[in-house]
């Protein structure tokens, strides 16, 4: 019986690290190497801007416009999306994500946060990036697990 249950217990593992391992490789923002995504945060975090409009007006549209600006909000909120649905779904483990990113997901969040929501209303899209705010919200929270 107890070998039943670990077997079962294994295979719920592989499961998981299966499923995380699919994500892994037809997300693009998962196939980033650090310094693209280093790069990509340090953009959009230095980026000025006081709104969507704002944003709109010296970058172009987050979603259409190819230019740096643009395309590193792009990587980062498309990388934070990807982990905070994983995060959601418990594919991942939550406390290493929690000790890695508990300051960078919430600060990440904030700063992008006016841009998210300006494209919400923009494009009619009330769930557009919920995992990436899901994930920021989670980690504020004590424990975050």
């Amino acid at each position: 019986m107890i070998g039943l249950v670990l077997t079962i217990l294994e295979l719920r593992q592989l499961i998981a690290q299966r499923k995380m391992e699919m994500m892994m490789s037809i997300v693009p923002w998962f196939k980033m190497d650090n310094k693209e995504i280093s790069d990509s945060v340090s953009l959009v975090m230095t980026t000025e801007y006081k709104d969507y409009d704002d944003f709109v007006i010296k970058f172009g549209d987050p979603f259409s416009a190819s230019g740096p600006v643009p395309r590193a909000f792009q990587n980062v909120s498309g990388f934070w999306e990807g982990l905070g649905l994983l995060y959601r779904k418990r594919i991942v483990d939550r406390t290493l994500v929690k000790e890695f990113y508990n300051f960078a997901v919430p600060f990440e969040w904030e700063k992008m946060k006016p841009i998210v929501l300006g494209m919400r209303e923009r494009y009619h899209e009330p769930g557009l990036y919920d995992e990436f705010e899901y994930l920021a919200g989670e980690l504020i929270k004590k424990g975050g697990t």
